[in-house]
């Protein structure tokens, strides 16, 4: 078969071994043993494969790769994802010169990565995913055009290289779950390049000032990181960065100061940190979009200058039991669950001043009736009140309202006397209604349109 360019047996569970004589098919482009799972090795005279531009091992059992495989010289993919066997790699790997995308994640035994002594100019993917490597080598930079770099859950990994800052092409750094990464090196040239950088799970402290340096960063994860107390101010440099992501980090104890204007920062959330104010600074954010405060437990108050943000369009305030609300101006969505001025049963009057809100969450509170100036709302088209127990009576609600979210709300029993003030505000104010509630143990939907 000495023309034969592809050869797939994927999935051949009971295929143990692959013959020497492979060697002999010279313009072979593929080769798929993916899911072979009995083969533990590959013959040397895989060497042969002058024309190979894509190996596929994943899943197989095999324990090394021979040392030959560094003549297959047209290698572009090489993909040896979820080889438990797999515990080291054959250091001449960096002699494939043209190969672009090296994938051994979940090779969970994997415990080192080979020095790069030689350039590799065409590797631009590389995937260590769920490996148990403890480091990276310094020659890390020789990779030079890599333009991704995955270590998502290498939960031995506790640093990295400062020549990593070396690479110029970098675009995506990803360390989420790596849970014992203390520290993240000192930036000390510019990475003009990396836009997404994900350091969600990892155990550091801080960042380093130099955070500057990564000048068009636009996505900044750093989910749970529940070692992190505080952020450099320098993270206001970040003049290209989008979304900056800090839930869950429940020691951050506050928010740097915004001494510049951030642009480009649509989307912050702040949810289930234990920050107990924002900044005035916040105004400074004046393209912000989506701000996330759920859970804030801390949170006492919200500075005027969050009035500022002309843009802002969705505000999150659920679960802030000290927070007492402000004036604020020009939002589309707000959640106010159990805010302490709503565990009161008072609503504040301020919310009535929101006319561009679309929607309005109340759910989880004491009030005990929702006042009449609702209907400034002009452009309320939802209104959600799950949960609140204590509520008596709604008189009047905007005729822009399209739908009740309701869920064990006791009020709605009343649908049941067609006489009662909620129904006739119903009637009045709908021309199209959905009614989502849940009285008792029974779920109901009622729509009506109103003629």
């Amino acid at each position: 078969m000495a023309n034969l360019e592809q050869l797939d047996v994927e999935g051949c569970r009971s295929l143990d071994n692959v013959d020497s004589s492979i060697g002999f098919l010279k313009k072979l482009t593929l080769l798929n043993l993916r899911g072979c799972q009995k083969i533990r090795s590959l013959p040397s005279t895989i060497q042969n494969l002058v024309s190979l531009k894509s190996l596929y091992i994943d899943g197989t059992a095999i324990e090394e790769l021979p040392s030959s495989i560094c003549h297959l010289t047209s290698l572009q993919l090489l993909s040896i994802r979820e080889c438990k066997n797999l515990r080291s790699l054959p250091s001449n790997i960096c002699r494939l010169k043209y190969l672009e995308e090296l994938n051994l994640s979940d090779c969970s035994n994997l415990e080192t990565f080979p020095e790069i002594m030689e350039d590799m100019e065409c590797l631009k993917w590389l995937d260590l995913s769920g490996t148990c490597i403890k480091e990276l080598p310094s020659s890390i930079e020789f990779l030079k055009y890599l333009v991704d770099l995955q270590l998502e859950k290498c939960e031995n990994l506790r640093s990295l290289p400062s020549s990593i800052c070396r690479l110029k092409y970098l675009g995506e750094l990803n360390l989420s779950g790596c849970s014992n990464l203390e520290t993240f090196p000192k930036i000390m040239e510019d990475m003009e390049c990396l836009k997404w950088l994900d350091l969600s799970g990892t155990c550091i402290k801080e960042l380093p000032s130099s955070i500057e340096f990564l000048k068009h960063l636009v996505d900044l994860h750093l989910v749970k990181c529940e070692n992190l107390r505080s952020l450099p101010s320098s993270i206001c440099r970040l003049k290209y960065l989008e979304q900056l992501n800090l839930s869950g980090c429940s020691n951050l104890e506050t928010f740097p100061e915004i001494m510049e204007n951030m642009e480009c920062l649509k989307w912050l959330d702040l949810s289930g940190t234990c920050i107990k104010e924002l900044p005035s600074s916040i105004g400074y954010l004046n393209h912000l979009i989506y701000l996330r405060l759920s859970h804030c437990k801390n949170l006492k108050s919200l500075p005027g200058s969050i009035g500022w943000l002309k843009l802002l369009r969705k505000l999150y305030l659920s679960g802030c039991p000290n927070l007492v609300t402000e004036d604020m101006e020009n939002l589309i969505n707000l959640g106010l669950l159990e805010t302490q001025n709503m565990m009161d049963g008072v609503a504040p009057s301020d919310l009535w001043c929101l006319s561009s809100l679309e929607e309005l969450d109340l759910s989880k509170n004491n009030m005990r009736h929702i006042p009449t100036a609702i209907t400034q709302l002009c452009n309320l088209r939802c209104l959600k009140i799950s949960h609140c127990k204590m509520l008596e009576e709604i008189l009047e609600l905007p005729s822009s309202l399209r739908q009740i979210y309701a869920h064990d709300c006791p009020i709605f029993g009343t649908l049941s006397n067609p006489s009662t003030l909620l129904w006739s505000s119903l009637l009045k104010c709908f021309k199209k209604i959905e009614v989502q509630f849940l009285f008792k143990l029974f779920f109901f939907s009622f729509n009506y349109k109103y003629l």
